[in-house]
């Protein structure tokens, strides 16, 4: 029995399709197993964090390769959302409306210092189920296909 070819016709790509599944499931329950702190827009509409349009949530993919799995998203603001830091930087802000109390205002092109911290919301990790689950995938290949 070829373990390698076992590897990557059945453990990665169910190991990958359970990252996947497991990574959705921590947006889902706004973190797991330690719950993640609320943003302020998620304090002031009852939503959920990191939930507002679903973009990051749905941009996560794991894939099996010929050498084990990959697990990421295109989203370049990921990073920042998992392991959390500061924003310094000049922005420059478009030209937009504004609703007030006076009516509808055109606010100019402008520039505008950000300064920002950003909670740690770890989203990619390995719960202990996901362990679990790959340990029992290895040892159901090793009693019943390379022990025989």
């Amino acid at each position: 029995m070829d373990v390698d070819a076992i590897l990557k016709q059945t453990i990665y790509p169910k190991f990958a399709q359970r990252m996947e599944r497991s990574i959705y499931l921590n947006f889902e329950q706004g973190g797991r197993p330690v719950k993640w702190k609320p943003s302020l827009r998620a304090k002031q509409t009852g939503r959920k964090t990191l939930l507002d349009k679903h973009i990051l949530q749905n941009s996560i993919f794991a894939k099996a390769t010929g050498t084990g799995i990959i697990i990421g998203t295109p989203v370049v603001y990921a990073a920042i959302h998992n392991f959390g830091g500061h924003i310094d930087k000049n922005v420059t802000v478009r030209k937009h409306t504004r609703r007030t109390k006076h009516g509808i205002t055109t606010v100019k092109s402008h520039a505008r210092k950000m300064n920002l911290e950003i909670a740690k919301r770890e989203f990619f990790l390995i719960q202990n189920s996901d362990r679990e689950y790959l340990n029992n995938l290895i040892f159901d290949l090793i009693i019943n296909k390379i022990g025989k």
